[in-house]
């Protein structure tokens, strides 16, 4: 049994170190509380700024006011600042490049090897939490893990999502679906 706990905490490490090196399944970035934009419009040097999605979900950028920032990608966020700032500008054409990248807090509690807080980058994975958490112990059950999620959404809004995940699925098929991208807030349960 102690050679099945050791397999497990071994894959769980190699798992993550090629979720690493693979980009998230071609999807792009999106952006979430702290990141740190840079955004210029092209010929106003006077309106290029940098600014961070704030903990209540907008960015601030002159003349287009607040926007709603998370879930959307720095390309949404570019058309949609093309588009305000329009009234304002013949033909803006606006740039968004993420300066900072956020960190993730995340909790993990249940049958690991050591539970508590820790910290992640942006588009990290269960496995990478789990690798964190030192694996799994030996009487967890991977098939029936859960992530409870506090979201906000575009009314400012709180909400709660869990989501219940079969890891043993991802560790003996590779189902990507079963290894969900972690969002800062998560608070990760592994059962017995």
């Amino acid at each position: 049994m102690k050679k099945f706990g050791t397999s497990v905490v071994l894959a769980l490490v190699i798992i993550a170190a090629v979720c690493w090196l693979i980009p998230a399944m071609a999807k792009e970035y999106t952006l979430g509380i702290g990141d740190v934009l840079q955004i210029s419009v092209w010929g106003h040097p006077d309106l290029k700024t940098e600014v961070a999605v704030r903990p209540d979900g907008y960015l601030t950028f002159p003349l287009a006011g607040d926007v709603w920032a998370i879930d959307k990608t720095p390309r949404q966020i570019s058309a949609e600042l093309q588009e305000l700032l329009s009234e304002f500008i013949v033909n803006p054409q606006v740039t968004v490049l993420v300066s900072k990248f956020r960190t993730l807090h995340v909790q993990v509690l249940g049958d690991v090897q050591q539970s508590g807080y820790y910290q992640l980058q942006a588009g990290s994975r269960l496995s990478d939490v789990l690798a964190m958490a030192r694996g799994p112990k030996e009487t967890a059950d991977l098939s029936s893990v859960t992530i409870t999620r506090y979201a906000f959404d575009a009314s400012g809004g709180e909400r709660t999502e869990v989501l219940n995940v079969d890891m043993a699925s991802f560790l003996v098929t590779g189902d990507i679906s079963a290894n969900p991208i972690i969002e800062s807030g998560d608070m990760v349960f592994v059962p017995r």
